[in-house]
């Protein structure tokens, strides 16, 4: 976990096999989980319940409830709606806005 970063109560960070990381600047909100082979890198704000098992870029965020799936890709200075889901190793370009279930490029 780098510095400046904010983890909320509730918050579970939890892998079987693989490591975490997080980078610095991160804010993950309330309930949100991360799971086994993880890695966020700098700025990224995740909001409350979300679920993360994939790769984020810097500078993203993910809106309430957003979950990506097993080895996605969520691009740098890229948006997931609140609610969408990347699907297990999908890869999502940079500098996007992306949304639904499953998601895409809107």
């Amino acid at each position: 976990i780098g510095e400046n970063c904010s983890i909320w109560p509730g918050v579970t960070i939890r892998s079987d096999t693989t490591p975490i990381r997080i980078g610095n600047n991160v804010h993950i909100e309330e309930n949100s989980i991360l799971h086994t082979a993880t890695h966020i890198e700098d700025d990224v704000m995740i909001g409350h319940g979300c679920c993360v098992e994939g790769f984020i870029g810097t500078g993203c965020m993910l809106g309430n409830t957003a979950s990506m799936m097993p080895l996605s890709r969520l691009g740098a200075h890229s948006t997931l709606a609140a609610g969408s889901v990347i699907l297990d190793q999908k890869a999502m370009p940079e500098w996007s806005f992306i949304t639904g279930s499953p998601a895409t490029v809107a």
